[in-house]
Formats: C-alpha cells, sequence, structure tokens
C-alpha cells in the first residue's frame, strides 16, 4: 500500500507540467528508515540539465497526515535549500500548510493532486524559474524549527 503510494507520487509529480517545462526529469529515489523526530521518508530526485535538480521528501503516515518537504539543489556549489524556507524569507508562507495532504479535501490522490497542482504553480514562479533554469541562485538559511 505504501509503496503504491509512493509510485504514485513519483508519477504525478513527474506529469506536473511545470517539471516538464523546466526539463526536471526522474533521475532516481531513496528510502531513508525513520528517526523518533521525523518517521520513515521516500526521496525523489528530479534533475535537469542545468545543473540544478529538486528533492521530493515524502513522509507517509499511516494517520493520513502525509507531508512533504522539497528542496532545491544547486549542483555547481553543492548548495541547497528548502522552499518552504525560501517562501518565509519572501513573504510568501501560506496557512494552512499546503505541504500537508490532511489541508486538502478528498481521498489520498485527489489530496495528491491538489498539492501537485499547487507545486506546478509555485514552481512557475518566475524567480524559481531563473533559479531552475541556472541564470540565478538564492542564499535561502534552513529554518531549524527548535531541532538544533
Amino acid at each position: 500500500m505504501k509503496n503504491d503510494r509512493v509510485i504514485l507520487v513519483k508519477n504525478k509529480i513527474a506529469a506536473c507540467p511545470s517539471f516538464i517545462f523546466l526539463g526536471l526529469n526522474f533521475s532516481g529515489s531513496e528510502y531513508r528508515q525513520g528517526t523518533s523526530l521525523l518517521g520513515e521518508s521516500f526521496v525523489l530526485n528530479f534533475s535537469n540539465n542545468k545543473m540544478r535538480s529538486v528533492q521530493v521528501i515524502f513522509h507517509p503516515r499511516s494517520d493520513n497526515k502525509d507531508y512533504f518537504l522539497i528542496n532545491i539543489l544547486n549542483q555547481n556549489n553543492n548548495e541547497a535549500f528548502n522552499i518552504e524556507d525560501w517562501q518565509k524569507k519572501h513573504g510568501l508562507e501560506e496557512k494552512p500548510d499546503p505541504f500537508r495532504l490532511i489541508n486538502y479535501s478528498g481521498a489520498f490522490e485527489e489530496r495528491l493532486d491538489s498539492f501537485v497542482s499547487y507545486l506546478n504553480d509555485f514552481f512557475c514562479d518566475e524567480r524559481i524559474v531563473s533559479i531552475l533554469q541556472g541564470y540565478s541562485w538564492e542564499a535561502v538559511a534552513f529554518d531549524w524549527a527548535g531541532m538544533r
């Protein structure tokens, strides 16, 4: 069941129009065993030929509280930032949290479709497009949220 959801996540994100436009192709995945803080996760990597990649980290939960962490990586300088931190930096935080599927209505696939639609809109932002096309880069501080 969980693996079916991971495959569905990969396929839906790979078909996201902004990912296709930006040349972000699926380039591999990794399973991360859970910790007491985060629980298990599945890392899905999407890369383009501009030395940029997007890391989609899916945290499935048995209580339907699945959520995502998404990082943008610069392979030229080995820097990365989390898109929620980028949104905070630019005053674009949204409530309820769009990275938690429980904040969308419907069954899992319907909630996932709504999230992918949100993600598509985010990746159409001209500042993000510039970053992913390799024209610019932004230093964004990581918000440890009290974990340090």
